[in-house]
């Protein structure tokens, strides 16, 4: 896109351009958050993982997570 520098066009244009990718943003950030929460109640609600989530003597965690075909796989590694 050609604009000129300093034109009302460009300004405006810009600021809904700016608008519409924050409103992407927004309903990404929710999905997200939506989403995060729903793997933490499942990980919660499985008593292995509730129990490894819990254990204090754990220090470190490695969470990995990948989409294939639309569903979201996600691993959790802990260690001492």
């Amino acid at each position: 896109m050609v604009v000129a520098w300093g034109s009302v066009v460009q300004t405006m244009n810009a600021k809904q351009h700016f608008e519409k990718q924050q409103d992407r943003y927004r309903e990404a950030r929710a999905a997200l958050q939506r989403m995060v929460a729903d793997i933490e109640s499942a990980f919660m609600a499985s008593l292995p993982h509730r129990q490894n989530i819990l254990n204090k003597t754990f220090r470190h965690v490695a969470i990995g997570a990948v989409r294939v075909d639309g569903v979201l796989w996600v691993t959790v590694f802990f260690w001492g």
